[in-house]
């Protein structure tokens, strides 16, 4: 396990044993088994990527643009998605209401979604294009789209759920589970 996604693994945890994005609490007990086996955790993506090259892992919650990139990188993972669901990472952007030159917050915005960059993001960083128009070499688009099933189990994170609950989350991950 990765230490600082201990959101997204209690969440995978509570998905895996009975909760929703919207109550981890199921995971914990999870995650207490998957302790007194010996899980190991990592301090970032980047100590988890060695592990997994060394062969010292042989398994992680990641997401799936991450591990195309550890493919990239020459890692030897497979990528398989969850029969619970996969929970949607999104970022956003967006213009501060007190943006001080707007013209060039909406150039930097449409630049964003053009389709170049947007293909450019997939073949370098594993992410969908969030622009429809935007064209991925088909052995890339292969390794990085959801297949139709796949995408009837899409989740979408509760983030208010999240903003209420994450500091009593990573204060129970450091003192009961790392604790």
């Amino acid at each position: 396990m990765i230490d600082i996604q201990y959101s997204t693994t209690i969440e995978s945890a509570a998905l895996v044993n009975g909760g929703s994005v919207s109550n981890y609490e199921p995971g914990k007990e999870k995650l207490l088994e998957l302790k007194k086996m010996g899980v190991k955790i990592y301090p970032t993506n980047e100590a988890m990527a060695q592990a997994l090259k060394t062969e010292e892992c042989g398994m992680c919650i990641m997401w799936k643009a991450r591990g195309v990139m550890w493919q990239n990188a020459g890692i030897p993972v497979e990528i398989v998605n969850p029969k619970e669901g996969v929970v949607l990472y999104v970022s956003e952007m967006v213009m501060a209401k007190n943006a001080r030159n707007k013209d060039q917050a909406y150039a930097y915005l449409n630049a964003s979604l053009d389709p170049r960059p947007q293909a450019n993001f997939a073949k370098h960083m594993g992410y969908n294009p969030t622009a429809d128009d935007a064209t991925v070499e088909p052995a890339l688009a292969s390794r990085i789209a959801f297949d139709p099933e796949v995408q009837s189990r899409f989740i979408l994170q509760d983030q208010e759920y999240l903003a209420k609950v994450d500091s009593s989350l990573q204060e129970w991950w450091n003192k009961v589970f790392k604790g």
